[in-house]
């Protein structure tokens, strides 16, 4: 698995807005503290469907906070965070 950043720093006020919503939140802290999460996974954390959660990953995906990691099995589709904490300017 290829090394995380120690910080990511959000300056956009739009990936500002995709934290917002509190199953993010705490996707990211989840992910950020170095665990790898498929969404049914994550979904369990977060009482929310997988599906919904799948929504969520691919927003954090988008600003640069998850990513996609390599399965096992070739079936699962695990997600983890791309850095260990997160700055806000």
């Amino acid at each position: 698995m290829p090394r995380r950043r120690s910080t990511i720093t959000l300056t956009d006020p739009r990936a500002l807005r995709a934290l917002a919503h509190p199953a993010r939140q705490r996707l990211v802290s989840e992910l950020f503290s170095g665990r790898v999460l498929t969404a049914t996974e994550a979904a369990a954390l977060v009482e929310l469907t997988p599906s919904a959660v799948s929504h969520h990953l691919r927003a954090l995906e988008r600003w640069g906070l998850a990513k996609r990691t390599d399965s096992q099995d070739g079936r699962e589709r695990p997600w983890t965070g791309t850095a260990r904490s997160l700055s806000i300017e």
